[in-house]
């Protein structure tokens, strides 16, 4: 099976007036999908729904998605720290090798005792050397949400 690499250039990191694709994430102010843009945004939207895609959900795409999720409410031990950035990793470089993943920190309340939250996973990306802002993957032990 091949993959077409994305080729992203720099009129594609300026959003123009022609949509590439709905986006996957409803927003507070509206229950409409909303359009994206720009090629870049939408390498940002594949990478989230990737991450959080439970590998064996898809249906005929068994080895689509990560771990992530399962892992999550596990307790975190640097075993498992490791473990989710080997799962992310891997994960991104067979089903969207055009993303290059630049740093993953992950952070715990022993890590960072100002932390809110029980986990926080930043990871970094850029796509042919343009760097996207770092997704934030946080959870309370109850809720994720994406930033």
């Amino acid at each position: 099976m091949g993959y077409t690499v994305l080729n992203i250039t720099n009129k594609d990191i300026q959003d123009n007036s022609n949509s590439v694709v709905l986006g996957t994430s409803i927003t507070k102010t509206t229950s409409i999908l909303p359009p994206i843009y720009s090629k870049f945004d939408q390498a940002k939207e594949n990478l989230i729904n990737l991450i959080l895609t439970v590998e064996g959900e898809r249906v005929y795409h068994p080895t689509f998605g990560s771990n992530l999720i399962r892992y999550i409410f596990e307790p975190i031990t640097d075993q498992l720290k490791q473990l989710i950035i080997t799962d992310i990793t891997e994960t991104i470089n067979i089903w969207l090798p055009y993303i290059e993943i630049t740093n993953i920190e992950i952070k715990t309340f022993e890590d960072d005792p100002g932390l809110d939250l029980s986990l926080s996973i930043s990871i970094e990306w850029a796509v042919n050397d343009f760097s996207g802002d770092p997704i934030v993957i946080e959870s309370n032990g109850q809720n994720i949400t994406v930033q």
